[in-house]
């Protein structure tokens, strides 16, 4: 019966980290059987239900991660359900929930799982958040919950890196893992554990000696990130006023090794983390420490992010600024490449500046579109065609796609250069943001 339980992990959340994440942990050569945990609500109902039939609730262009999906569930070392209680069966448990501000409710039912785990749980389990949690939220809020009277957790918080999309699978399994704990037992069992489902020969585990420190490096990472992205629209603005080109510039620029970073021009911020991580430093400084700390180029670079479609939308101004009332066909709707992820997605929030102006628009997207793009071209007539997401099957399409009728136009770097010379070369009128 103990090797039974000692086998046992579950996984707490089967969105876009945890879903795959249990899925790597059922394919891992160690004999784990996996148990996801969803909401028993409707919505989690619905999900378990896919999983349990092999309908893998994610679509992206990962071939591998749909494969060892199907291969866990066929074997049985894998099924999905919305009682939590059969957390009590697991010797570890990995928490992949959302974390954010948006809902009032979200640091009240955070904290409502964790009273919940701590009744369920037995002594000295292997307890791993993966969340994305504000700076002090582990010290301060939840390890006071399931340290207390006699019985003891082994807490361990370790944030997910994984990135959707065709590297899905191998972004948990080859990427590095940074983790903080605070005793030698919960080290041991950590380490122990992700050896099984991660190259640590190649990608060594990483560790922090301050939970708190742990937490604020997710939250700095992705502050980071979204700083970038912030910083180069202004300079897409200016060079799309003055028509210089900004991309040959970068081009340049990313030849040195420590400046290849710098981000490209593109038409907004989407997805759950950018939009919302950097704000943790608010809360903690406001809410956990207390502190009379502020962040401006947070705040600063959260708002241009925010307004990052309306650079977009200036510049098909004045493409299309001698038709009324333009018809315009938006190509690709997620958030970011080959994924089916609609959350925050620019493109939406660009569609809908762009109906505010009475422009007509309509949208197609690979991964929710059942017609063929194609059959959406002879059918109605555009004036533009618009490139807002580089799905790999709008970057592979051929020239003989490509009709000297309509204006073409790049906004999200789908193409690279010697494309867009070719096309020009077909006398097809493509343009490309940040490119003259």
């Amino acid at each position: 019966m103990n090797s039974i339980f000692n086998r046992n992990i579950g996984v707490i959340g089967m969105g876009f980290v945890g879903l795959p994440m249990a899925v790597a942990i059922a394919s891992a050569k160690k004999n784990y059987n996996v148990i996801g945990f969803e909401k028993n609500n409707n919505y989690g109902i619905k999900v378990c239900k896919n999983i349990n039939n092999k309908i893998f609730p994610i679509q992206s262009e990962d071939k591998i991660l749909k494969k060892k999906f199907i291969n866990s569930i066929k074997n049985k070392k894998f099924y999905a359900t919305t009682d939590l209680n059969q957390i009590e069966k697991c010797s570890t448990v990995l928490v992949s929930i959302g974390f954010d501000f948006h809902s009032k409710d979200s640091s009240k039912n955070i904290i409502e799982l964790f009273k919940k785990l701590y009744s369920i749980l037995k002594n000295k389990t292997l307890l791993v958040v993966e969340t994305t949690l504000p700076p002090g939220f582990s010290e301060k809020i939840i390890l006071p919950i399931i340290n207390k009277n006699e019985k003891k957790i082994n807490y361990v918080y370790s944030f997910e890196r994984i990135m959707p999309g065709e590297n899905y699978y191998n972004s948990i399994v080859n990427n590095t893992r940074v983790y903080s704990t605070l005793n030698t037992d919960s080290k041991k069992k950590f380490l122990h554990f992700f050896s099984k489902i991660i190259n640590i020969k190649k990608f060594p585990m990483s560790e922090i000696n301050s939970i708190t420190t742990c937490e604020l490096t997710k939250v700095l990472e992705n502050s980071y990130r979204a700083m970038n992205i912030a910083f180069i629209d202004e300079w897409v603005k200016f060079s799309t006023n003055n028509k210089i080109n900004i991309n040959g510039a970068i081009s340049e620029i990313k030849k040195r090794s420590t400046h290849s970073n710098i981000m490209r021009p593109g038409i907004g911020v989407g997805g759950y983390c950018l939009t919302k991580d950097p704000y943790f430093m608010n809360y903690s400084a406001n809410n956990l420490f207390k502190s009379t700390n502020r962040f401006p180029f947070i705040d600063l670079s959260l708002k241009v992010n925010r307004n990052m479609p309306k650079t977009s939308v200036n510049f098909l101004k004045t493409i299309f600024k001698n038709i009324k009332k333009p018809r315009l066909l938006l190509l690709g709707i997620s958030y970011k490449q080959n994924v089916k992820d609609l959350r925050s997605s620019p493109t939406l929030i660009l569609k809908k500046i762009l109906l505010k102006l009475n422009y007509k628009i309509d949208t197609h997207d690979y991964f929710f579109d059942k017609k063929n793009l194609n059959n959406k071209l002879k059918i109605n007539s555009y004036n533009g065609i618009i490139f807002c997401v580089p799905h790999n099957k709008y970057k592979s399409l051929p020239l003989s796609f490509f009709k000297k009728k309509y204006i073409y136009v790049d906004l999200s770097m789908t193409f690279g250069i010697k494309k867009i010379e070719n096309l020009r070369k077909k006398k097809i009128n493509i343009i490309q943001l940040g490119s003259y």
